[in-house]
This record gives C-alpha cells, structure tokens and sequence, in this order.
C-alpha cells in the first residue's frame, strides 16, 4: 500500500477545491492502485465532515486559519528552524510517513495585493518545500501560477518549485511564466484536475424544464481580491451589468435564473451575500439562489449544472462542471486560469473578462455561444495524460 499525502488542501465548503481533491483521489488510485490519502488542510475539522471515509483529514502542518498576521508569520518561521535542526520533530510525522507528496491543485500561488511574501503564497511554498525537505517525490497537480508581481515572490517559486519532481500547469499561461520566465524544466501542461470526476445524479427536476422557455444558472462572486485597486461599486457595476441582461432576457421569453453559491467556507469567504444581491437586482423575474446540501457532492452539483439550457460562471470551477456536462458555457474571467481554460478547450470565444463586459457584450455572447460536442474526448485525452505524465514520474 502506498501512503499518499495531500498537501495545500482549502475547505471542502469550497466546491471547486473539493472537486480538485476528489478528481485527485481519482487520478492516484489509477497510478498507485492500493492506496491510503491523508489530506493536510488548515480547515481539516471542516473537512472532516465532509470528505468520503477513504480520505484521512489532518491538519496542516502551518496552520495560519484564526491567527494574527505576526503569529502567522512567526509560526512559519518557528516550523522551517525546526525542519531544519530537527527533522525528526512528530509536526513532520505525516510526511515521514508518506511515500508521495501531492500539493493539491487550484490557484493560490499567486502574490498578495498587499505586497511581497504574501502568508498565502508562502505557506503554501511552504508545505511543498517540506516534501522536498524529507526527500518525497513531490508533485503539485495541475495549478495557476501568477499574477506575480514582486522579484521577492519570483526568486521563492522559482527557489522551491525547481525542486519538485512535477509542476502540472493547467493552463498555457502558467506553463509559459514558469518555463520561460522562472526557467524550470519539469512543468507539463495538462487541465484542472476537476474535470477527471464525471456527473451523477441532478438536483433539479424535469420540472424546471416544463414551466421555462430557458433555465440560466449563474455563479458569482465578489472579485476585490483577485484586481487591484477593485471596489465595491465595481462589484455593484458587475452584479448590476449581469442583472440587467436577465431582466432584457425576460421580455421576450419566460426565463427562470437559478444562482449557485460555489464557496461558503464562511465570513470573508462566501458567495451568499453576492449571490443574494444579484437576485435583489432581479426584481418579479423567477429566480432562486440554490440551497446547497449539507452532504456536499460536487459530481452532482456537475449534473445539476449541466441540466440547465445556458451556464454562466464567474467561479472557474462552476464552468468546468458545467462544460463536463457538455452544457453552453460562458466564462467571466476574473483570473486568467478560467481564459486559457476554455482556450484549451477550443472555446476561448466562451470567455469574457469579469471587470470590462458590457451588457450587449453578454447578450451577444448569449446569442451565438457555442458549446463543441468533442469536448468530452478532448478532456478524456487530457485525464490519461496526467495518469501517464505522474505515473512516468513517480515509479
């Protein structure tokens, strides 16, 4: 049996992080066979609750949940004295004990507005560097790298990630800024991890399809952490733009809106006050923000996206388990990983940038989006690459 790690894990309340685990879990049961994964996460007793009973949730080894920006930053520096003189320590056990580190895929290794070092960007380096640290094949699953914007954090990725055995990039982006900026060599390009699950069962009844002309869903999100200098009125501007294309919508056929809240990992971190502002803007129309279960199952949230006549995400995960389903998807792009996603794809055409739409932008694009019926082989190609890619690097 091989003991696998998962390092970098998010809370499972995030339904794109925990898709990246579950297609994860997917792609090392195909490479190792008998397996046993432990998942590191600073929200492992969220984790808990949600995870299948095959995935070990502990904590991670710097947790910076909860703490004040000094503790965090100290306690970071208090672990790496440690791995350094004291390897042996029992903090460093759930390494020692693993014979595969996986940094968990998706888009933190970018820097902080806020300048160089950011706790984000470190911390996770952090946890890969230990990998490395205890002599572990590492491979960090297929992730966005960027936007970076300081030489600090340049020389730290580069510092770190050269080290690791393989740097999956899941967009050509990523595997550009790495491969000809940074300079490393062990960077292969392949897609988000998240499409490797396939739908289940859908939420939503055939009802929804009865009683509409067309049922929209839609994610949205507040994106003031992810472009600089953002503010609240341009959230408003956004949510105000996309209410305002369902309401011109509406006039010319019965449309029902369901909006999907994606993250709800709670205060600082949710899409329901987003979510529920935009179906304020919505007035009369029929429109619903999705009550999401307790038991959460991304594979079904998968099938209830694709069950809807037009997706629209601002959530880069919302639009891969809509386009998994093979349903007309549109992207709102607030990073590039969601851009050269759909670029990868074939239908970069699909993608619009979150902050400079206008409405006629979205009603044309409503108008002639395409949706290409070889996707489904396009995305198996991709999933038996990673499978050969991490197979070929590890045994």
């Amino acid at each position: 049996m091989k003991n696998i790690l998962f390092v970098n894990a998010y809370s499972a309340r995030n339904l794109g992080d925990f898709a990246i685990i579950l297609g994860m879990k997917e792609v090392v049961s195909q490479v190792f066979g008998d397996i046993k994964i432990t998942v590191s996460s600073s929200y492992h007793e969220g984790n808990k609750q949600v995870y299948p009973d095959d995935l070990v949730s502990v904590d991670a080894v710097w947790n910076i949940s909860g703490r004040s920006f000094i503790s965090r930053y100290t306690n970071g520096l208090y672990l790496w004295f440690l791995a350094m003189v004291y390897p042996s320590s029992q903090k460093f056990s759930s390494y020692r004990q693993s014979d595969v580190i996986c940094s968990v895929g998706g888009g933190y290794l970018y820097s902080s507005v806020k300048g160089p070092f950011g706790i984000g960007l470190i911390s996770m380096l952090f946890h890969i560097w230990l990998g490395v640290r205890f002599n572990k094949k590492v491979i960090c699953f297929p992730q966005s790298v960027g936007p970076v914007y300081s030489q600090l954090d340049a020389w730290i990725l580069k510092k770190v990630l050269s080290k690791v055995a393989l740097f999956i990039a899941r967009e050509t982006k990523t595997y550009q800024y790495l491969t000809r900026e940074l300079g490393l060599t062990n960077v292969v390009e392949s897609l988000d991890v998240a499409f490797s699950l396939k739908p289940t069962n859908s939420y939503l009844g055939k009802k929804e399809h009865t009683q509409y002309d067309s049922v929209i869903g839609v994610t949205v999100l507040d994106w003031q952490f992810a472009i600089k200098s953002s503010t609240n009125k341009d959230i408003s501007h956004y949510l105000k733009t996309i209410a305002n294309v369902f309401l011109i919508l509406s006039k010319s056929q019965k449309i029902k809106v369901i909006i999907f809240p994606q993250v709800t990992v709670g205060e600082g971190d949710s899409d329901i006050l987003v979510s529920e502002k935009l179906k304020s803007l919505l007035g009369d129309m029929s429109v619903e923000v999705f009550s999401l279960p307790k038991k959460l199952d991304p594979q079904r949230l998968m099938a209830t996206y694709g069950d809807v006549d037009l997706f629209i995400g601002s959530r880069m995960h919302s639009t891969i388990f809509a386009l998994a389903s093979c349903c007309p998807t549109i992207g709102l792009a607030y990073q590039p990983k969601t851009t050269f996603t759909f670029k990868l794809l074939g239908l970069k055409e699909n993608v619009l940038p979150v902050d400079a739409f206008s409405e006629k932008d979205l009603l044309d694009l409503i108008q002639k989006v395409k949706m290409d019926r070889g996707i489904t082989d396009k995305i198996k190609m991709h999933n038996e690459s990673i499978i050969k890619i991490i197979s070929e690097n590890t045994h």
